[in-house]
């Protein structure tokens, strides 16, 4: 597993738990009971998560073993030294 393919799966996966909550809780505040409330929310988290984890992560990979990385791309934060914070 590459960084970038790390990287996309982390936040897919902080994505997919926000996704989840809000649509559970939306659900249940329709007026729906639990168990269609869940099976909900993991379809909406699934799909997030596919998306951003799965095909995010793998286009941006491929784009880093091909050296197509752009200055509009995120570049690494060095949380270590403060004065990089900006």
């Amino acid at each position: 597993m590459t960084a970038q393919t790390k990287a996309a799966a982390l936040r897919g996966a902080l994505m997919a738990v926000g996704v989840f909550v809000v649509t559970l809780a939306t659900a249940r505040l329709a007026g729906s009971a639990w168990e269609p409330s869940i099976y909900t929310a993991v379809i909406g988290a699934g799909g997030v998560f596919g998306i951003r984890a799965g095909i995010e992560g793998l286009y941006d990979a491929n784009r880093a073993k091909t050296g197509d990385v752009r200055d509009s791309d995120v570049q690494p934060l060095n949380v270590q030294d403060p004065r990089t914070w900006v």
